[in-house]
């Protein structure tokens, strides 16, 4: 059987962990010169970064996520997660099936229809998103393969993130909002969701929104946005207010930019925004079932219940 074998570098984890004690003595140097940064969460973010690339040292950890996105993908033949080998595997060492393609950014010289790969990659990213809640965090050309039959392969799965419903509906209802162009509901929305350090003027912060907003919609057409570096420009500016976005969104973020930026860079015949549609509508719909009402009736009242009691 041919097999990929991932191979971490000696001596690296205790670099790493050198190189991250440097960066917090530097940030919290840098936070006593300079109060005024304290406004980004610098430390938020270090803490972020370290426990995403201490969590890519241990193997087990991108095994058990390639397991997670094959069974997630078990019934949808078109993309595949190569297999690991668990008896030649480490915390330091993965073994993998070898998966037998191309990188995506190639396809179209070797002539696969890229209409049909594009769509594939985009249901395959929106998917993990928007339905299941659990992505990969890095889907950029060089994580995917596309395989005989238009198949994908898709790599690297020591990178992800996870999304609770209430999160996804979140963003659904601010990628609805951004689609009827109704600025002042985005602004309500991402305030929901964002992490308040002290009291809010609200009313500038609606504005620095507002303005983000016109500025990406300069055509007056979603379908000329790039949604994720819409998110991450309304986040920096949030910052200002004392608002920042959770970590878990920051990874979203990040994963929506690699996917729009892959799509509109290698795959024109494909529209990564319009692809989003779908997934909204049947989020709306679902959101406001009979079904969805009752459990979200019965889980707010237990909670008011807690609470009083």
């Amino acid at each position: 059987k041919r097999v990929v074998l991932k191979v971490q570098r000696p001596g690296i984890g205790p670099i790493i962990r050198s190189d991250l004690h440097i960066l917090r003595f530097l940030v919290i140097r840098a936070m006593s010169s300079f109060p005024e940064i304290r406004n980004f969460d610098p430390l938020g973010v270090l803490d972020e970064f370290e426990r995403s690339i201490i969590a890519e040292l241990d193997f087990h950890l991108e095994a058990r996520n390639i397991g997670r996105f094959r069974r997630i993908f078990e019934d949808y033949p078109l993309v595949r997660f190569p297999d690991t080998v668990e008896e030649f595997s480490s915390s330091r060492v993965l073994c993998m099936e070898f998966l037998d393609g191309v990188k995506i950014r190639d396809a179209r010289e070797a002539g696969f229809d890229m209409k049909t790969v594009g769509d594939r990659y985009l249901r395959v990213a929106y998917d993990m998103l928007f339905e299941h809640g659990f992505f990969h965090g890095d889907l950029h050309p060089g994580n995917v393969l596309v395989m005989e039959g238009g198949v994908l392969g898709v790599l690297d799965c020591g990178m992800v993130g996870t999304l609770t419903r209430e999160m996804k509906d979140q963003i659904i209802g601010i990628t609805f909002a951004l689609r009827q162009g109704d600025h002042r509901t985005v602004a309500r929305l991402f305030y929901q969701i964002a992490i308040k350090e002290e009291r809010v003027d609200y009313g500038a912060f609606e504005r620095d929104v507002i303005e983000v907003m016109e500025r990406h919609w300069q055509l007056d057409s979603f379908s000329d946005m790039n949604l994720g570096a819409f998110f991450m420009d309304i986040a920096q500016r949030a910052v200002r207010h004392q608002v920042r976005a959770s970590p878990a969104f920051t990874m979203m973020y990040k994963g929506m930019i690699t996917t729009e930026g892959l799509a509109k860079s290698l795959i024109h015949e494909v529209d990564p925004l319009e692809a989003i549609v779908p997934y909204v509508e049947a989020m709306i719909a679902e959101r406001f079932s009979r079904e969805r009402l009752t459990e979200d009736l019965f889980y707010n009242a237990t909670t008011l219940s807690h609470l009083l009691g």
